[in-house]
């Protein structure tokens, strides 16, 4: 069962992408990587998520990156979430 450890919102322009990162701090030391997914809000946007990454600090934890672009005609309203498994 997973369940959500962070959600937030975000807007992007059409054709506007950005990078969003979590973690790095310990709240997250277990064995598997965490999911992070994002979602269009408004009808007829679409959103993609992409460029998965995990970055693993100097004291041993990990830090984790997407990316997310609209790649609709219009600004779109977005949520975010990070998952544990």
């Amino acid at each position: 069962m997973c369940m959500p450890v962070f959600e937030f919102n975000g807007t992007l322009n059409p054709g506007v992408s950005t990078r969003w990162w979590t973690g790095g701090n310990g709240w997250y030391q277990h064995g598997q990587l965490v999911q992070l997914d994002a979602h269009p809000v408004n009808p007829g946007s679409e959103l993609r998520y992409f460029d998965f990454g995990d970055k693993l600090e100097n004291d041993g934890k990990s830090t984790y990156f997407v990316s997310v672009k609209n790649v609709g005609p219009f600004a779109v309203n977005y949520h975010m979430r990070v998952w544990v498994p």
